[in-house]
């Protein structure tokens, strides 16, 4: 499980078995069942996902109860209600596991340590933001 993701973050920087193993502490890795929420509407966004195996869905529900899924999220992907997390408010947003999801967690203060303190992580992270918009 560590070395995948390893090789997504050496995609786009090298990095030495230390550094990894500095990277890796600032991440925690869980397994969630198929159907089950990691992000619920109006609940604190505490985590950031990078998905190891499986497959998610991220979901808007208006208030009319009119469902709008915004992605859907398998192996070798981050996914998030990213603007709560990044804003640090509750979720406006579900994600559901649809199959046994196994991942990263890395949670708001974790991102932001390893970002402030590993310049090579700064712009590993600044590179997937940057895909990610030219993805959505």
């Amino acid at each position: 499980m560590h070395q995948k993701l390893k090789e997504h973050i050496e995609k786009i920087i090298p990095l030495s078995d230390d550094e990894f193993a500095f990277v890796l502490s600032h991440f925690s890795a869980r397994k969630f069942k198929k159907h089950q929420f990691l992000i619920q509407p109006g609940e604190p966004v505490k985590y950031h996902y990078f998905i190891v195996s499986g497959l998610t869905k991220l979901v808007f529900t208006e208030d009319s109860g009119k469902q709008h899924i915004v992605s859907f999220a398998m192996e070798d992907w981050w996914e998030s209600d990213f603007y709560a997390f990044y804003t640090q408010t509750n979720a406006t947003m579900s994600l559901e596991c649809l199959e046994d999801t196994e991942v990263f967690c890395i949670s708001y203060e974790n991102y932001k340590k390893l970002r402030n303190d590993f310049q090579k992580m700064e712009r590993f992270l600044l590179e997937k933001a940057n895909l990610g918009f030219l993805s959505a």
